[in-house]
């Protein structure tokens, strides 16, 4: 046996090129700190080129290698779980998935997290139990226990408050075998019955978890795929889970499905509706409109600010978009930006350009308080404690002088758990500026995946969902960033859109020309 302190999990599935970005960083960091490596492919797509690069990387038998045909995830991952311990009887197993990869210094910090805080009493009544070093996908309200650990606000939900999300969970080996139990099989290749029931176990045992900082790991922007809701990236063939009425993904023959007249579930009265009876037009209106309400209720309670970390600079770090703010703000006498959380961006804009108005607007409490705080020694700094909805009608009300002035927009009121505002901000500045400069961040960069952009729901931020919104009066310049290497050392590549309008001269500034381009 082969006795370690730390083992990582990695199972892969196809996503060749996301692999490349995320699985060197978990070996490198995995050999850095003595630890093991289980990863696991079965990819039916592109199988012999993932398994030939698999093979290259671990020429130097730096990792434990499994290659298997098809296996459903919640397989694969008790597999290895079980493997793991036989091998390594590690003290701590975090599982990963592979669109998410190690920065430095994860793993010390991780096992640092979980020998100071394990079993030990959160604020919110519940013992520490599962860790996670993403705080990206952690959708809670978060409260600080130090500088580095956060816990999730009370009110949460029991899947919020005992849960971490599928894409990184870390636990003493104790809690793994003895709460956590493993991964829920059935009849799917992954679905959130495998993968949320940890969450449920974890609370219902009276754990809580532990969330480290962003800066501990990366992902890499990919669709998630094989879940048991409809989508286009649906992984079975036809007849793969036809006798499972519950499976309802793109393309489904689905054998046996209750009809919706059968079942009804009457949300107001708590009953069931006989199978005999007829659903009317009046019935499924009432019940529609219910589950709206009651569902409205839900999100917007789960659907806290996820509060980043405070960093010396703005804009992701990314140099290159940084020298476009440079070229930009010497252009411009005002910076208005959407969603501070807790101030990184202004704080570089206000202390980078003194002589720069800067605007702002946060609506959740704590970022507020945190960016109030981060930002409020510089006087060209004005910050908004509300939607950016809102703070756009106050611009128009008590700033109507900004209208006429050079402005800078970077706007970052998007994100998981909310309908979005920009439209509503696109189509307030293109109908009431001359002339502007709009930066949006996370923006889908068509062709270029490896730049992230963000995604909820139906709504992708791109071009295609805010053109209605741009004032068809005016003429516009789209450009979109080329470059592939990474520049940030605290995140990986997001994408931007800068639309221009108003200021038919503009051009790229000539040591971007090969890292930019026009598209509009």
């Amino acid at each position: 046996m082969d006795k370690t302190e730390f083992l990582t999990i990695f199972p892969t599935f196809q996503n060749l090129e996301v692999a490349k970005q995320t699985l060197p960083s978990v070996i490198a960091e995995t050999k850095k700190n003595n630890a093991r490596l289980i990863v696991h492919d079965s990819s039916e797509k592109g199988r012999e080129e993932k398994w030939r690069y698999l093979q290259e990387l671990n020429k130097h038998n730096d990792f434990f290698l499994l290659l298997s045909t098809n296996l459903s995830m919640a397989h694969v991952r008790n597999m290895c779980l079980k493997l793991g311990q036989e091998l390594y009887a590690p003290e701590y197993i975090c599982m990963i998935e592979d669109d998410h990869g190690f920065n430095e210094g994860v793993i010390p910090s991780l096992i640092n997290a979980m020998k100071k805080y394990y079993g030990n009493k959160s604020p919110n009544g519940l013992r520490y139990g599962l860790f996670t070093a993403c705080g990206k996908h952690h959708y809670a309200k978060k409260h600080a226990i130090d500088e580095a650990c956060f816990y999730p606000d009370s009110e949460s939900s029991p899947g919020i408050l005992g849960g971490a999300n599928s894409c990184f969970r870390c636990a003493p080996t104790s809690h793994w075998i003895n709460v956590l139990k493993g991964y829920d099989t059935d009849e799917y290749l992954i679905s959130t019955f495998q993968t949320k029931n940890l969450n449920f176990r974890n609370y219902h045992k009276g754990f809580t978890t532990c969330i480290l900082g962003e800066n501990l790991s990366f992902d890499v922007e990919s669709i998630g795929r094989g879940t048991s809701a409809k989508t286009k990236l649906s992984l079975w063939d036809e007849t793969y889970t036809a006798s499972d009425f519950r499976s309802n993904y793109h393309g489904k023959n689905r054998l046996d499905r209750p009809t919706p007249n059968e079942q009804v579930l009457s949300i107001a009265k708590g009953s069931t509706k006989n199978i005999n009876t007829p659903l009317t037009k009046k019935d499924a209106s009432n019940i529609f409109s219910r589950l709206k309400l009651k569902l409205s209720h839900i999100i917007q309670k789960e659907s806290s600010r996820t509060l980043s970390h405070f960093l010396d600079v703005g804009f992701h770090g990314d140099e290159h978009l940084l020298h476009l703010v440079e070229y930009l703000a010497g252009n411009c006498k005002v910076f208005v930006e959407t969603g501070a959380n807790v101030g990184s961006t202004l704080v570089y804009v206000a202390q980078s350009y003194p002589s720069m108005s800067c605007l702002s607007c946060e609506p959740d409490q704590s970022a507020f308080e945190q960016a109030s705080a981060n930002a409020g020694k510089y006087g060209n700094v004005t910050l908004f404690n509300g939607m950016s909805q809102q703070f756009i009608e106050h611009l128009s009300k008590h700033e109507p002088g900004l209208f006429s002035e050079q402005c800078f927009f970077w706007l970052d009121a998007h994100g998981y758990g909310f309908e979005w505002p920009l439209k509503n901000e696109l189509e307030f500045i293109t109908g009431h500026f001359s002339a502007a400069y709009i930066l949006i961040d996370d923006f889908k960069v068509p062709g270029r995946d490896h730049f992230g952009y963000d995604q909820y729901q139906e709504q992708i931020c791109s071009y295609d969902y805010v053109k209605d919104a741009l004032d068809p009066e005016k003429t516009y310049q789209l450009y979109y960033p080329t470059y592939e290497d990474k520049t940030s050392k605290h995140h990986p590549l997001r994408g931007w859109g800068l639309l221009v309008f108003g200021h038919d001269d503009f051009r790229i500034p000539e040591e971007l020309s090969c890292k930019m381009e026009r598209v509009l």
